[in-house]
């Protein structure tokens, strides 16, 4: 499932049977789910969802109703779908698909604005490939988009997935930075391992999976991606008060005063905010503090700046590119990763 912010869809065929005139989600004890491959392509307004499953029928001829339900976006009954352009294949042929309405049940606080409905036929012990295809409205607050792809939905289908893989693509990004990509179960577990810094893209791979967690995928709306001497920063371009400090676009950002030693990899102070004038951080082997929108002090020595940073959204800003060039550093846009490359000694 893709979870937004403000609504979701959800991205794995599920088991479904009616129930006078709803429905709801079952346990299937006679189809199991294979194998399943979902590939996300992140765009800036909405994304491109395409997921393959082999399914595998264990007795006798049946015919099923797979539910692709689609999560409210917005709140309460007033939301709107998150889902367009919307179809599905059985063994590379169109099959007809049904958007069945949801009561909005403000006792339950139900999250499913609809749900994709589809009749597969299983002749006995027979194997079928199903494809879901579709795009899907971010959740974006403006500051950080949140998506979310659920795997539990898979967990209606008998025993376990043999095998599967999530492809995850934000290689169309601009201004924004590369996502945050956790699994979750409402207990602990670690960030996947991410790939080679050269690339803008990660794929999760599962073997023998009873899915019980979610893929959390995070962005910020921002030219944060930093790279200073080899390392990528830790900095996401939010500050504490929710407020961005990084502005304009990544050839060229500002940043707001108070956050250029976060930017640089140091501590701002222990409550995470730090006072607009009088920062001091390593800007490398050197000692800087921050005066002005275009002052700085090196290593006890006042420079000024070649531009002025100004103000923006009430913050004292000062801009990257003038800041590296100050202490002798190299500042380089790479177009490919949208990623700013810092060098300073």
């Amino acid at each position: 499932m893709l979870l937004l912010l403000a609504g979701s869809a959800w991205a794995d065929d599920a088991a479904w049977t009616n129930v006078g005139s709803a429905g709801n989600f079952t346990q299937n004890k006679q189809i199991r789910m294979v194998s399943e491959r979902v590939d996300i392509q992140l765009r800036d307004k909405r994304s491109h969802f395409r997921a393959t499953f082999l399914f595998r029928n264990e007795g006798p001829a049946t015919t099923v109703t797979m539910a692709f339900p689609e999560e409210r976006h917005g709140d309460e009954k007033h939301s709107r779908g998150a889902i367009s352009r919307f179809f599905s294949t059985v063994d590379g042929r169109s099959v007809k698909v049904r958007r069945q309405r949801l009561p909005y049940d403000p006792s339950t606080g139900s999250e499913y604005r609809a749900a994709w409905l589809k009749e597969v036929r299983f002749s006995r012990n027979q194997t079928r490939h199903v494809l879901v295809d579709y795009w899907a409205e971010n959740g974006d607050i403006g500051d950080y988009v949140s998506n979310k792809y659920i795997l539990k939905t898979g967990a209606t289908w008998k025993g376990k997935i043999d095998d599967c893989i999530v492809n995850i693509d934000w290689s169309a990004f601009r201004d924004q930075s590369d996502p945050l990509i956790v699994l979750q179960d409402g207990g602990d577990r670690e960030e996947p391992e991410p790939g080679p810094l050269a690339e803008r893209r990660q794929t999760l791979h599962f073997r023998d999976l009873e899915p019980d967690f979610d893929v959390l995928i995070d962005w910020v709306n921002g030219a944060t991606n930093f790279q200073m001497n080899g390392e990528m920063m830790q900095a996401n371009g939010i500050g504490g008060d929710r407020n961005s400090y990084v502005f304009g676009g990544s050839t060229d950002p500002k940043i707001a005063i108070r956050y250029v030693p976060e930017v640089f990899g140091a501590d701002v102070t222990e409550e995470g905010m730090e006072p607009e004038v009088g920062s001091l951080f390593s800007g490398g082997s050197h000692k800087v503090r921050v005066l002005g929108d275009r002052t700085v002090e090196i290593d006890g020595k006042t420079v000024k700046l070649r531009r002025s940073g100004g103000i923006e959204e009430d913050q004292k800003c000062i801009f990257l590119k003038d800041l590296v060039q100050a202490l002798a550093g190299k500042f380089h846009y790479n177009a490919s990763l949208d990623r700013i490359v810092i060098w300073v000694k």
